[in-house]
């Protein structure tokens, strides 16, 4: 996905100013407005999606930055699907640790046996959490590499097993309500930071 700048301003000041002294606060301003607005983005995520920063900070980046003549950006949302399980997923009645199943006494005691608990996820906050409803059954497993997942059986037998995706980066930042404020808030901070790059420039 791309933001589009524009780059309110610029046109009027090469009229009156040096073009280079021009071109330079503008690469500046793009270069600073970009990072911004991946930091405005992720927050923006977060508020309506139930994901950490450090999963975004993985998967949005700034692809494309300026340089010389080329004032432009692009933030992108790389990647497939999230994990499922880094939307705070749980199995009732199970705890998982160091790479091991452990089933409490209720969850033997109600016949969960090593099929465990309903696993649920808060994938939106405004939607709360929600069972994963999947055939065969979904559960979370510990990976060797450390990883916990939330997954489920390929076939009648133990193994092999897939793991579950939910929503991808690219899928949230596209969004028609998160596009058009990610473009407002270029769109202010550009003639903002712009506007102070070349008052530092003149002087």
């Amino acid at each position: 996905m791309k933001v589009e700048i524009e780059l309110t301003g610029v046109r009027e000041a090469m009229k009156v100013l040096d073009p280079k002294l021009v071109t330079a606060a503008s690469r500046s301003a793009v270069k600073k407005v970009s990072d911004q607005c991946r930091t405005h983005i992720s927050k923006m995520i977060r508020d309506e999606y139930n994901i950490k920063a450090k999963d975004i900070n993985k998967r949005l980046k700034v692809a494309t930055r300026a340089r010389g003549d080329e004032l432009e950006a692009e933030i992108t949302g790389l990647g497939r699907g999230l994990p499922l399980s880094a939307f705070d997923a749980r199995q009732e009645g199970v705890r998982t640790r160091k790479g091991e199943t452990q089933y409490t006494k209720k969850a033997q005691r109600v016949g969960w046996g090593k099929a465990g608990g309903v696993v649920s996820v808060l994938v939106k906050h405004a939607s709360g959490r929600k069972p994963v409803r999947t055939e065969p059954k979904a559960f979370l497993t510990r990976f060797k590499s450390g990883h916990l997942a939330v997954a489920q059986r390929t076939g009648s037998n133990r193994l092999p097993i897939k793991e579950l995706l939910g929503p991808g980066i690219a899928l949230l930042f596209g969004s028609k309500r998160i596009m058009a404020a990610a473009k407002d808030f270029s769109k202010l901070k550009f003639r903002e930071i712009f506007e102070r790059e070349l008052k530092w420039r003149s002087r």
